[in-house]
């Protein structure tokens, strides 16, 4: 693999792990707003809609990153990344 190339999977590597770091975050400041005496309230799921749709969003590019960065990495490896 070249260096370049090389580079490029490390810096995907870093975005991946950014993100699944932010995902932590934004999954324990959801789940604080949703949470009554230790459990789920779907009460409160309804109030704070737009915070568990975004964290659902967030969620859902975060795995979708890191599928990409999979996906090139198996590509590259069967000599079809480019």
């Amino acid at each position: 693999m070249s260096n370049d190339i090389s580079q490029l999977f490390d810096q995907c590597d870093e975005a991946v792990t950014a993100a699944e770091r932010f995902l932590t975050a934004a999954r324990t400041a959801v789940a604080a707003k949703v949470t009554k005496d230790g459990k789920i309230s779907a009460a409160l799921i309804d109030k704070e809609q737009r915070a568990v749709h975004g964290f659902a969003w967030v969620a859902t590019y975060v795995e979708a990153l890191r599928q990409t960065a999979r996906w090139a990495r198996h590509l590259q490896s069967d000599g079809k990344f480019g």
